[in-house]
């Protein structure tokens, strides 16, 4: 009967949204609104999501912060990390909830989430409130749910709107978001491009091997720069480990982010 109601009402629907929206209310209040105790990190875009949160809880636990982190591959909670069984990118907000309570029980300061186009229309992230937004990468995906690149862009671009009043995003230089997601109002943005010398972040003498690749990260608001070492290959892997040190630039320096990736699987 669900099934058949669901098949008769559009996936964009107001009543449809509103009654996702409504759940990730209710879900929010029975955990006891979790996120306002905790730093948030969410992460959004196409492809490099579930690396870059991974990337991001390494930064962080390699420097001493425990943090929680769920994405589509894994749900980390301190020191325990499992398989992700349902395999969602933003589960329901009963599941996003319960995780950010988790990891306030297991006295985490941090959260990292990552965040699907799917879960920030559908108000499974509800009252997230992200101290930090961060977006990938965006390209042609989901087109059957989101109908158009404008309306996808439009879609990825509300983590950006769900920041706290001092939040600050996290944007690739190189993505053709860059320009609208940079307009939306924050404390603050952290730019990171892997061809532009103009960003907060960016690289030179980039190497690329079968084992793994690295490149020397430099810092345009510190005049810094540091080594990036991964044992993972692809130059887009070095385009996920800056938006993973642009995330936790608040938490640890340049040279810290560089040597945590150094061990990064």
């Amino acid at each position: 009967m669900l099934r058949a109601l669901k098949s008769l009402i559009g996936n964009r629907n107001p009543i449809r949204i509103f009654w996702h929206k409504a759940k990730g209310l209710l879900a929010a209040f029975y955990y006891g609104f979790p996120a306002r105790k905790l730093h948030i990190i969410g992460i959004t875009g196409t492809d490099g999501k579930t690396t870059t949160v991974g990337m991001t809880a390494h930064i962080l636990a390699e420097n001493g912060i425990r943090c929680g982190a769920l994405s589509t591959a894994f749900v980390r909670i301190g020191d325990t990390e499992q398989w992700n069984e349902t395999q969602k990118t933003s589960p329901s907000p009963f599941v996003v909830q319960r995780f950010l309570r988790d990891c306030r029980k297991a006295k985490c300061s941090h959260a990292v989430l990552e965040c699907s186009s799917h879960g920030l229309v559908q108000g499974r992230l509800t009252l997230l409130c992200p101290n930090v937004a961060a977006i990938t990468n965006i390209s042609k995906e989901h087109l059957d749910y989101h109908g158009s690149m404008n309306q996808y862009k439009k879609d990825k671009g509300i983590l950006f709107k769900m920041l706290r009043k001092r939040g600050r995003k996290v944007l690739n230089r190189d993505d053709e978001t860059f320009e609208s997601y940079s307009k939306i109002p924050s404390i603050g943005t952290v730019s990171y491009s892997i061809t532009n010398t103009d960003a907060t972040l960016s690289v030179s003498q980039v190497m690329l091997e079968s084992s793994g690749c690295k490149s020397t990260v430099h810092s345009e608001d510190a005049e810094d720069s540091a080594e990036l070492r991964l044992i993972i290959p692809g130059k887009y892997n070095i385009e996920n480990a800056l938006c993973a040190i642009g995330c936790t630039s608040g938490s640890a320096t340049l040279q810290q982010a560089c040597n945590a990736l150094e061990t990064f699987t």
